[in-house]
């Protein structure tokens, strides 16, 4: 059974950024802090609106990040599947992003797409390589 892979950069960004966000709300409508255990008291009566929406700024761009992050490497993922190509005279892979033909940069020959490749070409496989040795 596979495991699901937790992204936890994800889920960092998302607390921070929720974290954030309450904060600097907090720190809008509630202008004065007591402390019981310092005996202090804390007035950001003054600051409270640049404090507070520097706080939620930080909160929103924490959260964008969090979520275009991870739509960015979920769909990066499956476009690099589809740009990899290997070349079928000298076997070394290459990108399509890399050049615009459809001709290996190293010696000029025919590439075709990495998957599915030696099942294509299995008189390629070296008797080290295959399946079973």
């Amino acid at each position: 059974m596979k495991r699901p892979v937790i992204n936890l950069y994800k889920y960092l960004l998302t607390f921070l950024g929720l974290a954030f966000v309450y904060w600097g709300g907090k720190v809008i409508i509630v202008t004065k802090y007591y402390s019981k255990r310092y005996d202090l008291i804390m007035d950001h009566t003054n600051v409270r609106w640049p404090l507070g929406l520097a706080l939620l700024a930080f909160g929103v761009f924490f959260l964008y990040r969090a979520y275009k992050e991870s739509s960015k490497r979920n769909t990066s993922s499956t476009q690099l599947a589809e740009t990899e190509t290997i070349c079928v005279a000298c076997q070394t892979p290459c990108l399509i992003d890399d050049f615009e033909e459809m001709t290996c940069p190293h010696c000029g020959g025919e590439l075709e797409p990495l998957a599915g490749f030696y099942e294509r070409h299995p008189e390629l496989l070296d008797e080290d390589t295959e399946p079973g040795h």
